[in-house]
């Protein structure tokens, strides 16, 4: 900076012209320190702003870190939870397998049971037709030995009756009878006997 100061005869510079160059000087000084301040402030905003924005980044980052560490582990749990679905799948397979030949079975013991149900009516009802008739030939059966037991009855009332007849008759004879020719016989036979023996 170039100055133009006006000398005086004694004493040197003009002072009027050093204090006005001082006072130019310290305001450009001013100046400068104002504009200097107001780009330190601004610097400084920025700066804060860039530590705000750095601060996010670095949550961000964080969050990129936390996302990818999470992500990491949903990738394993996805890996592993598509394993177990694998084995469900290979378990639901079997299961079905094991399910379908259950049913036939079950179709088959349907049929047989039914069957069987079918022999069992058929045979209570032929039961019941065997009994009803057991039943009807055995009051067929007692009505004739209730007859015959009548009849029977009836028949040996009269052959008693006449046994009975026939027995008091021979009693009759058998008292009438004269057995006094016995005695004489006896009598005989005794004395040839004894006249042998003389």
């Amino acid at each position: 900076m170039s100055t133009n100061f006006r000398t005086r005869m004694f004493g040197g510079f003009d002072r009027e012209d050093v204090i006005a160059y001082i006072g130019k000087i310290t305001q450009e000084n001013q100046a400068q320190v104002e504009e200097l301040t107001r780009s330190g402030d601004e610097l400084r905003r920025q700066n804060d702003e860039l530590g705000q924005q750095l601060v996010i980044l670095r949550r961000q980052v964080e969050s990129c870190e936390d996302s990818h560490r999470e992500n990491e582990s949903l990738k394993q749990q996805v890996q592993r939870l598509e394993a177990e679905n694998r084995e469900l799948q290979e378990a639901l397979r079997q299961s079905r397998e094991h399910s379908d030949e259950l049913q036939v079975q079950a179709d088959e013991y349907a049929k047989i049971r039914d069957h069987i149900a079918e022999i069992e009516i058929s045979a209570h009802r032929r039961t019941e037709e065997f009994r009803a008739q057991a039943i009807q030939r055995i009051h067929e059966l007692v009505e004739r030995q209730r007859t015959w037991c009548s009849e029977s009855s009836a028949r040996y009332g009269e052959l008693l009756q006449r046994f009975g007849e026939k027995l008091e008759a021979a009693r009759n004879v058998l008292q009438d009878t004269d057995l006094s020719g016995f005695e004489e016989m006896l009598r005989s036979l005794n004395e040839l006997d004894e006249g042998l023996d003389k």
